[in-house]
């Protein structure tokens, strides 16, 4: 420690007035050693809410939980350096600092192992078009009928609305939308009833270090429309009784790692506020510094700290939503970080008009490790969303799609508050149309939240052990283990095709009235005395 405090003296001789610009750092610290907290005493650093969310899926509390140790954080600010923001998960600080020289030498100090650039002091307005959303009709092209007005479409395609017809709607789960600006927040007509309920929790601008989130561009606001919009026979969203905490992590005109290394400490911030879904639309590849950017070798999950937040934010108990990125036409193709993390939801878009393809300009998988992802699709082509405070319109991109998984996700865990983050996570991917047959583009397909006891799917694990059904041609053989009452079949949209109350009961059947189903992935559903059990089959 003498060593130590002796380069710390001789820096501090070395050193400038700090000023109020200075180049933006990440600094890691090698531990935690002299923090002011205990693992015993969590409450002193997470509220009673994550502390119920971690209780229930019995996640233990750890010493990556504890806030970073204050005696190393005095010792930076005592050379001079501005410390920002505390990251406890990846144990370092956000900083700043106008000294070169001392920035380079640094490490030296023994409880500092990272001194990373992020941000230079001067930079020019960024030519990248970081969210790539792309303009798809004028407003109000398309005519619906339908109390979900010009979302219908969105809604339906993954039977959304079947459980809003239940009455979830996401009402007591708390969604964390890490975004851009919410610019118009507090005019936009489809959510003034999130404002009248009190819906909105709290909000925080990260890059500016204010409560102030309307400003800075509407990506954030159409983001988090098309969950919690609601004006009937006009725009209802996925989640339009859920609750909500408005984190802003970007800045639209420029793209440094600075913003990734934001998002971790809102990820960190939904977590000690209690947040049981996280929704993110952003990713990252490129940077204005060429030399700053991700390669596709850096997309292992491990690799980029956003990513590393983003599989901790998982670990402890949040369902992560990510959008897999809109880089399918350009040269980087693949999913974007935080898209990578093993342990989140990872969309990619869908396009519900051309028989549920890939939207043309999602990212594709897999990781550099071979990981399948993204592991589910959403419309992420022609999305309905409020263009001013009263008009819808239409935009494309995974931005869009992934907000419409999340929303959904909140409905489906207040159906079903005994699942862990992970078991809803499996819940929704075993539910894709492509669960049988997964690929690059789509993962395993658009899922199906219809898990209403009528279709089968009540239960994440649907019992295969119980029934076998196989198609041959247009004729479809089952065997049961028990006596079969009755038999629905449900395509890969949840919609009811076949539905038979058997006046003779078996246990094996040979169903010839099937000439009239498409090839594809059904849900085979057999009624039993004493309950339902369900397989995917596939018809070529």
């Amino acid at each position: 420690m003498k060593k130590d405090k002796l380069i710390i003296l001789l820096f501090l001789s070395l050193q400038l007035l700090l000023k109020a610009q200075g180049n933006g750092y990440f600094i890691g610290f090698t531990d935690k050693e002299g923090t002011n907290y205990s693992i015993n005493k969590p409450e002193e650093f997470l509220s009673a809410r994550a502390l119920e969310r971690r209780q229930k899926q019995n996640i233990a509390i750890t010493v990556e939980d504890l806030p970073v140790s204050q005696v190393y954080v005095d010792s930076l600010k005592q050379l001079g350096i501005s410390v920002k923001y505390k990251v406890k998960w990846l144990n370092g600080v956000i900083a700043f600092s106008d000294d070169v020289d001392l920035m380079d030498t640094l490490a030296r100090v023994s409880f500092v192992n990272l001194v990373d650039f992020t941000l230079p002091d001067i930079r020019l307005k960024s030519a990248y078009n970081k969210f790539n959303l792309q303009q798809s009709h004028e407003a109000n092209e398309l005519s619906v009928n339908s109390d979900y007005g010009e979302a219908k479409l969105q809604i339906y395609s993954s039977n959304t609305h079947k459980l809003h017809q239940e009455g979830y709607k996401g009402e007591g789960l708390h969604i964390a939308v890490i975004d851009a600006g919410f610019t118009g927040i507090n005019d936009v007509d489809y959510l003034h009833k999130l404002h009248e309920e009190g819906r909105i929790l709290g909000t925080y601008n990260f890059p500016d270090g204010t409560d102030n989130v309307d400003l800075d561009g509407t990506h954030g606001t159409r983001v988090l429309s098309v969950m919690a919009g609601d004006i009937e026979g006009e725009y209802i969203g996925a989640a339009p009784k859920a609750s909500y905490w408005l984190l802003k992590t970007e800045v639209t005109n420029y793209e440094y790692p600075i913003e990734p290394d934001y998002w971790m400490v809102a990820a960190e911030y939904a977590d000690s506020v209690g947040a049981d879904v996280i929704n993110t639309s952003l990713g990252y590849t490129r940077f204005d510094n060429e030399q700053l950017n991700y390669t596709y070798s850096d997309m292992t999950g491990e690799n980029t700290r956003i990513s590393r937040a983003a599989q901790l934010a998982s670990n402890k108990g949040m369902l992560v939503s990510v959008a897999a990125g809109n880089e399918g036409l350009w040269d980087w193709k693949y999913i974007v970080a935080p898209a990578d993390a093993k342990d989140v939801l990872t969309v990619g878009g869908a396009d519900m008009l051309i028989d549920t393809v890939q939207f043309l300009f999602s990212s594709w998988g897999p990781t550099f490790d071979q990981r399948l992802k993204p592991e589910v699709c959403a419309l992420g082509e022609n999305v309905a969303v409020p263009v001013d405070n009263h008009t819808i319109g239409y935009d494309s991109g995974t931005s869009l799609a992934t907000p419409l998984i999340a929303g959904a996700a909140a409905c489906l865990w207040q159906k079903f508050p005994e699942l862990t983050a992970l078991e809803l996570k499996d819940m929704i991917v075993k539910s894709g149309h492509h669960y049988d047959n997964p690929t690059f583009d789509m993962g395993y397909g658009i899922p199906n939240f219809d898990f209403s006891s009528s279709t089968g799917l009540y239960s994440h694990e649907m019992n295969r052990a119980e029934v076998n059904a196989v198609f041959s041609g247009n004729e479809l053989y089952v065997k049961a283990g028990q006596t079969i009452k009755a038999i629905a079949i449900h395509d890969a949209g949840g919609r009811l095709v076949y539905n038979e109350k058997l006046l003779v009961e078996a246990s094996e059947l040979h169903l010839k009235a099937c000439n009239r189903l498409y090839p594809g992935v059904y849900i085979l559903s057999c009624e039993y005395e004493n309950g339902v059990s369900s397989c995917k089959v596939l018809k070529y």
